[in-house]
């Protein structure tokens, strides 16, 4: 009998090729990306080359295009990194928070805006009811209600419109920005609002996930600094080292692991189409709103449908470390007077460390400066929530209590549940006219906006538009974000009693009972395997220096 000829890899059937191919290729823990280099890395040594059989000839190369990526997760986490990166995340960050602020105080100048009261040019309303249509009626709303009222500004529109506070951002822009098209004469600074446009300025990007280069933020520190006059006139002194004020603290800044993403992402589009799986690790505070940032991956899935992408907010070394302890975003407001030279370097220790031992909810044992009660965690919870859910399903959000779900479960329970059975009380109540809604527009009802609006305020412990639900959601996993902790939902029972036992209160009981109530005075202590809030806190400073 003659003998059978020699089999080759390639006799195999290509389903049979591909199975073994996904296996050579896959490491234990996928890629992860090495700042340093601005590459993939395997997590963890694979046990061949990962590449050696994709070189063996033309056909394995082919027929293996991609399947590394395909068949690894990536993970992309929060980008501290050396050299300048600390210097450009506080820069990018203070000049979107003085742009932001900016838009937010443009006031509709009426003086200058002659024989036409403050309305809006008919161009303006047109391309708002092109591009914004949602915003529309709160514009004419508004336009007349400021002719009455100096008090009103162009900033509270977007308030009048429940939607995630990056829309807010976005609509505000875009509005300035075809007032200034329009050389509307109610501006002032119109070049601000041209900032991110074609032209002169085109190359100055202000989207939130953007990783600029110091170039570009000399270019936007060079567009803004005639806003620091406003400022100097709102803060009663000189406004020192515009663009050097980053030095004088110790917080390491950040870029949110979403900004990391979109940037390798742009860089390699030869590669990132072969990607089915992302994971997002934003293991720290990041700079720039970050929890919009997920705005910035929507071209890419659209791009690559099979692309699905994780993003995982740490609870312990990011939320809840944020809002018990000052806001990074707003210190740079204490360099604004040049009488206290150093003042934050002398206190910024003294604020960001200023945490009892346990997960401080107490208004009698926090620091006066620390923004660290119940109502301050729902804000944040819901601003990562809000963002989330008008992104498309193949991007998703996880509220990540490891290592300690347990204690995450406790707080989440205590504070986000028990907020979100008053808010939904408070929903029903006005539903069934236990309380009498504000007619629509009136000024009233643009107060209750401009109060609810405001996250530092408490608004009668009003969230946003369908919180409860929000809520609901997140517990069974059923939305675009989900826990991995374990969490009892609220009952309708619940909420009934406390319908019932304030059924005759008025608005402003409702808001007076925010900060009276059982949850609002909490403290969670931090047990193993946790360590000490202080030492959390510590391990986001960089070394105190010896002078």
């Amino acid at each position: 009998m003659a003998a059978a000829p020699p089999r080759s890899f390639f006799d195999l059937p290509r389903e049979l090729r591909d199975v073994i191919y996904g296996h050579y290729v896959t490491v234990d823990g996928g890629f992860v990306f090495n700042p340093e280099s601005g590459k993939l890395k395997a997590a963890s040594p694979p046990d061949a080359h990962l590449f050696a059989l994709q070189y063996t000839c033309r056909r394995a190369a082919r027929e293996m295009a991609g399947l590394a990526l395909a068949h690894n997760t990536v993970t992309f986490s929060t980008l501290a990194g050396g050299g300048d990166t600390r210097e450009r995340a506080y820069r990018f960050d203070f000049m979107l928070e003085i742009l932001d602020r900016f838009h937010v105080a443009a006031n509709l100048n009426s003086d200058a805006v002659e024989g036409s009261g403050l309305r809006v040019p008919d161009s303006v309303r047109e391309a708002v009811a092109r591009e914004y249509p949602q915003f529309l009626p709160a514009v004419d709303a508004m336009m007349d209600l400021v002719a009455d009222d100096s008090d009103y500004r162009v900033s509270t529109v977007p308030l009048a419109i429940d939607a995630e506070p990056s829309l807010h951002r976005e609509f505000l822009r875009f509005l300035l920005r075809q007032c200034v098209e329009a050389s509307w004469p109610g501006l002032s600074h119109p070049e601000i609002s041209r900032l991110g446009l074609d032209g002169e300025l085109g190359d100055c990007c202000v989207d939130a996930w953007h990783i600029p280069s110091s170039d570009e933020l000399d270019r936007m520190a060079k567009v803004l600094r005639p806003t620091v006059s406003q400022l100097e006139a709102t803060y009663g002194g000189k406004v020192t080292d515009f663009d050097g004020i980053w030095e004088r603290n110790r917080f390491i800044y950040r870029f949110s692991a979403a900004a990391v993403a979109i940037r390798f992402l742009r860089q390699n589009p030869k590669y990132r189409n072969h990607i089915r799986h992302i994971v997002l690790n934003e293991d720290r505070e990041a700079v720039a709103f970050p929890e919009s940032h997920g705005k910035g991956l929507v071209p890419f899935c659209r791009e690559n449908p099979r692309l699905r992408i994780e993003r995982r907010v740490n609870l312990w070394t990011n939320l809840f470390l944020k809002v018990t302890r000052p806001n990074k975003e707003g210190l740079w407001l204490h360099h604004l007077h040049a009488a206290t030279p150093g003042y934050l370097r002398g206190t910024a220790e003294e604020y960001s460390l200023g945490l009892i031992d346990g997960f401080s909810l107490d208004e009698g044992v926090r620091h006066d400066s620390m923004d660290s009660d119940s109502h301050s965690i729902t804000q944040s919870v819901a601003a990562w929530t809000r963002e989330a859910s008008v992104l498309p399903s193949s991007i998703s959000l996880v509220l990540d209590g490891d290592p300690a779900p347990e204690q995450a479960s406790i707080i989440f329970q205590q504070v986000v549940v028990q907020e979100a059975t008053w808010h939904n009380a408070l929903e029903e109540s006005l539903a069934r006219g236990l309380l009498s809604p504000k007619p629509v527009y009136s000024p009233e009802w643009w107060a209750w906006k401009r109060r609810g609006g405001d996250p530092a305020a408490l608004s009668e412990g009003w969230v946003c538009d369908g919180w409860p639900q929000m809520v609901l959601d997140m517990i069974s996993g059923s939305g675009h974000v989900s826990c991995n902790f374990h969490v009892d939902a609220f009952s309708q029972s619940d909420v009934e009693q406390i319908i019932w036992a304030n059924r005759s209160w008025s608005h402003e009981e409702w808001a007076d009972s925010v900060d009276t109530r059982p949850t609002w005075y909490l403290v969670f202590p931090t047990l193993p395997p946790l360590p000490n809030l202080r030492v959390l806190a510590e391990e986001d400073l960089i070394p105190q220096a010896e002078d």
